[in-house]
């Protein structure tokens, strides 16, 4: 097999991995959101500087999930644009 074509394999093969990840990413921050709208929910009104950290501890956390499915997607469909060119 010529490089060319281990090369073309690999990148479908990311492309699939990266693909794969972002959905299970996606459904973990679909979890992670309802959990944290949760325990927003819980300790609303609470007058501790603590309860406003982990709120927006959590909010952040969601944040790089789903950015990190997001750059998953781009890296997924950059792989297979690239090996189909190859």
């Amino acid at each position: 097999m010529s490089q060319i074509q281990q090369l073309k394999e690999q990148l479908y093969q990311m492309s699939t991995d990266a693909t794969q990840g972002a959905g299970s990413l996606a459904g973990f921050r679909i979890r992670f959101s309802q959990s944290g709208a949760q325990v927003e929910q819980l300790i609303r009104g609470s007058a501790t500087n603590a309860d406003a950290q982990i709120i927006q501890l959590l909010d952040t956390a969601g944040k790089a999930v789903n950015d990190a499915a997001e750059a998953l997607q781009i890296a997924a469909q950059s792989c297979k644009s690239y090996a189909d060119q190859l």
